[in-house]
């Protein structure tokens, strides 16, 4: 059998050690460790976001202040880091233990770790039991700026399985809060950001085959959204799928869309893809002289590029006597020229010829403008294409 902690019990006359009072304490936290790290998925479950304040210095030039406000979040041992107070990052320190290497384009991460600590001894024992062990652990936090090659891997870290809990002292893995920028040249900070050169910060998750509603599932983005929020919401009751903007009741009424218990899929927008094997497709309008021509819905560029997809395609030049050169005048249009080139491009040109007659000679005038063509395009795809 596995060698597991074995829970402390206690019956009348005993006589009790700190080991054994210990015992307990140790039981629960390996056991919310375990959840915290196991169940869950370590990092960020709230807050912890990095913000500046503008601020002067005595000879009032201006620089930032950087702060991580309140939050709480659950590093890789499974420890629970709580920040009830804004904490300000310490440009001073930064200045004497980095500062000197640092640059304006680098970004230094910020990390936020958790500090378990003996407190000073109470005082409180007397007599021959007296000891200047400390009777409480005070759990902290720290928060650091580090150097560019100090970010930390932004997945979760696998910890073996145990039944003891992390260690009662000490500093727990580093948890990215995102990256603040510096000025050498004032030694003060100048803004922060969350991510950078592929890093990010990390929230926390659940690890679960089956989510399960009693009724129903709403998805929302953060816990804090508000009416106009996008959501996702599981109807057990009316066995609908739907995804749109929430009212202020906490529940979707106007969705965006909408698949019922049927499989009848209902949507405000278009619905795209990629086209099928051996199908065709059309897709036509109206274009101005240099546009690109749209591929019909569901059609691909690369299918084109890859000669996957064939295209066929039309186009007749709208000649509108709105678009003459001078709509009080009468005149004729000419097609000067309409075609489409290899990239799609509309090629269209219409000479507009007066017709004004009563001027005699110096009343005739060619005028040569952009123009506007219909199209048609038909796509169709090979039987033999993915």
């Amino acid at each position: 059998m596995a060698s597991i902690a074995a829970r402390p019990t206690f019956f009348e006359g005993q006589i009790l050690a700190a080991a054994d009072l210990a015992a307990i304490g140790d039981g629960l936290r390996a056991h919310d460790e375990r959840h915290q790290r196991l169940v869950h998925r370590p990092g960020i479950v709230t807050g912890l976001t990095l913000t500046a304040e503008d601020a002067k210095d005595a000879s009032g030039a201006s620089y930032k202040r950087l702060f991580v406000e309140p939050g709480l979040a659950i590093d890789d041992l499974g420890r629970e880091i709580l920040v009830s107070d804004r904490i300000e990052l310490d440009a001073a320190r930064f200045a004497v233990t980095i500062g000197a290497s640092a640059d304006a384009t680098s970004l230094y991460p910020v990390l936020l770790r958790s500090v378990y600590s003996a407190a000073a001894p109470s005082g409180n024992s007397v007599g021959a039991c007296a000891t200047g062990a400390s009777s409480r652990i005070q759990e902290g936090v720290d928060v650091t700026v580090a150097r560019p090659t100090e970010v930390p891997l932004t997945d979760p870290q696998p910890v073996a399985l145990s039944s003891d809990p992390s260690p009662a002292e000490g500093v727990g893995p580093p948890l990215l809060l995102g990256f603040a920028q510096w000025d050498p040249a004032t030694n003060q900070f100048t803004g922060t950001l969350d991510s950078g050169g592929g890093a990010h910060r990390r929230y926390s998750g659940i690890n679960a085959s089956v989510v399960a509603g009693t009724g129903g599932l709403l998805l929302q983005p953060d816990p804090t959204s508000a009416a106009g929020s996008l959501a996702v919401e599981f109807d057990g009751a009316d066995g609908e799928l739907r995804f749109g903007p929430l009212v202020a009741g906490g529940t979707i009424a106007d969705p965006l869309f909408k698949v019922d218990k049927d499989g009848n899929v209902t949507a405000k927008g278009t619905l795209g893809g990629r086209a099928a094997p051996g199908t065709t497709h059309y897709g036509g309008g109206l274009a101005s002289d240099g546009l690109i021509l749209p591929l019909p819905p569901g059609v691909a560029e690369d299918q084109i590029a890859s000669g996957e997809a064939t295209l066929q395609i039309v186009v007749s030049p709208e000649i509108d006597p709105a678009n003459a050169p001078d709509p009080t005048l009468f005149w004729a249009g000419l097609t000067e020229e309409c075609r489409v080139d290899a990239d799609r491009r509309l090629h269209c040109r219409i000479a507009w010829m007066s017709l004004d007659f009563a001027a005699g000679n110096q009343g005739a005038q060619l005028v040569s403008a952009p123009g506007a063509a219909r199209y048609l395009i038909v796509a169709s795809v090979a039987a033999g294409g993915s």
